[in-house]
């Protein structure tokens, strides 16, 4: 019955019954404003916003905005001059939007979520996020950010006290998406690069033994900046390239990257006892480059940040060349590696040291990624040298029920479902099977110390992995000790992989903390029942 002064208002709404779990990647929709309302009046003709739509704020949501969207319907009604309903003229059904239809595997996501809950408990870190990408095609079948929000709280309008709350949590910010939003220091995790960069551009191979002693030390009469510095290693004894790999160990690749450059000679220990020719900062800012580092994965979320990888070759040189991305690195104005690093420290006069070369081979100081690049990184390994665009979404089905073929992408009409590969590794197949096989050691080797061997999953499958544990500068006052965040790559089965794993715990070390993590990751999926996430 109608009630005077009382009008009803029939409106859509989105639920998302996922809570907290994929709020991240799926995003959320909220009310048009009215400045957007105005420019899609006045850009977008009969596909114009109305004022009370809801659009795509963040994540899925707002990438696929278009193909969620659907065709409002409407009924043409004749009316007498009270108001009352004559007959109807006209009607048009309305057309539901497409389903979007998620790579998430659904039982994969809960278990990843749960062990870095568990991990953020165990370490009392701020933030925990992991990617999980399939090798051979690109698809993103986890991803996990913590802390997260219920996106149910937007659709309607989030009461300003809520956001407030959200906001002003400026140590976990639950709101970004750590995964894409979010760059760290890489640490060791970074040393497959360096290995790579070694292997292609140095004069080192599998056999090459560099020993270490826990550190080595520019000698004080050397004459140059870093001249009585210690630069510490936490693995002691002769390693061969694999075996450096396993172990972690920095003085390892501190000699893969600066033997042979200037200030070198002065260091105490030597590098050996094999003699060899480092690769050079330049050459690992460019293998950097080849493996997608400094540069968006394209990945389909909206936030992504690029990190930050020195942009230069061997000669100090801006990098006008090809970084086998198919891009020429824009930094052109730079001229040598000194003028780069003064303005990412913002210090006028700070140069590029000897000691920048050796933080930049362990992934310290002057480097940063994204746990989705590091995932990129990983597949690459794995699958043969592809540098795949990792992607969310697996199809796009319309309201006829029959699978879109076809995207735009960027200007370009992209297959849906089938890889994007957006390069080829800068490194030989013999080259790639040593970086293979100090990451399979690192997990599964006996008879030395290795750091990943607690990313062993207990299912019969062998994987292979790397660990990382960066100092982040604060010292943790308990210990005396400077505190680090926990990093773990990898890649499952060793042979024939199917998956790459990124995990980033803001706290504890890559073996002790990340690598469970990993292996929970990897027992989630090789013991699966495949269940796919709601459109």
């Amino acid at each position: 019955p109608e009630m005077r002064g009382i009008s009803l208002e029939i409106a859509a709404n989105r639920e998302y019954l996922s809570g907290e779990l994929l709020a991240p990647i799926v995003g959320y929709i909220g009310p048009i404003n009215q400045e957007e309302y105005t420019r899609s009046q006045e850009d977008d003709g009969d596909d114009a916003y109305g004022l009370g739509d809801r659009v795509g704020r963040t994540g899925i949501e707002q990438v696929y905005e278009d193909e969620l969207r659907g065709d409002d319907g409407q009924k043409l009604i004749e009316q007498d001059a009270l108001g009352r309903q004559l007959r109807l003229v006209d009607e048009e059904d309305p057309v539901p939007g497409d389903k979007v239809v998620l790579a998430l595997d659904y039982g994969l996501q809960t278990a990843t979520e749960t062990a870095l809950r568990q991990a953020m408990e165990d370490t009392g870190a701020p933030i925990a996020t992991a990617v999980v990408m399939d090798v051979k095609t690109g698809e993103v079948v986890a991803m996990v950010s913590l802390p997260s929000y219920d996106a149910n709280i937007f659709t309607e309008g989030i009461p300003q006290s809520q956001l407030d709350a959200l906001e002003q949590d400026t140590e976990g910010r639950p709101l970004v998406n750590h995964a894409i939003a979010d760059a760290f220091p890489p640490g060791s995790v970074f040393k497959v690069i360096t290995a790579a960069a070694a292997l292609e551009f140095g004069s080192v191979n599998a056999e090459t033994r560099i020993n270490s002693e826990g550190g080595l030390v520019v000698e004080n009469e050397s004459g140059v900046e870093d001249a009585g510095q210690r630069f510490n290693d936490t693995a002691r004894g002769t390693f061969t390239f694999p075996q450096g790999i396993a172990a972690s160990s920095n003085v390892y690749f501190y000699c893969l990257v600066a033997a042979g450059q200037p200030g070198s000679q002065f260091f105490n220990p030597p590098c050996g006892p094999d003699e060899f020719e480092g690769t050079g900062p330049g050459n690992l800012a460019r293998m950097s480059h080849g493996f997608g580092l400094g540069a968006a994965t394209e990945i389909d979320l909206p936030g992504e940040t690029t990190g930050l990888i020195p942009p230069r070759d061997q000669d100090g040189d801006p990098a006008n060349v090809d970084d086998d991305l198919g891009e020429t690195n824009p930094d052109e104005g730079l001229t040598n590696l000194s003028a780069w690093f003064a303005e990412i420290s913002g210090f006028e006069n700070e140069p590029w040291r000897l000691g920048s070369t050796l933080q930049f081979a362990i992934g310290q100081n002057v480097v940063t990624t994204t746990p989705i690049q590091m995932a990129v990184v990983a597949a690459a390994i794995a699958n043969g040298g592809q540098v795949l665009q990792p992607r969310l979404v697996h199809d796009i089905v319309g309201a006829d029920g029959v699978s879109q073929e076809t995207r735009t992408l960027e200007g370009r009409e992209v297959q849906i479902g089938a890889p994007i590969v957006r390069g080829t590794l800068p490194v030989s197949p013999e080259n790639l099977a040593i970086i293979q096989q100090g990451m399979y050691e690192a997990v599964n080797a006996t008879g030395y110390p290795v750091t990943a061997n607690l990313a062993n999953p207990a299912v019969g499958v062998e994987i292979a992995g790397k660990t990382g544990s960066p100092e982040v500068g604060e010292t943790d006052l308990s210990t005396g000790k400077l505190l680090t965040h926990a990093w773990f790559i990898g890649y499952g089965p060793h042979e024939n992989a199917e998956i790459a794993v990124a995990v980033y715990v803001q706290g504890g070390t890559g073996g002790e903390t990340a690598a469970p993590v990993a292996r929970a990751i990897f027992e989630a999926w090789f013991n699966r029942v495949s269940v796919r996430a709601l459109p």
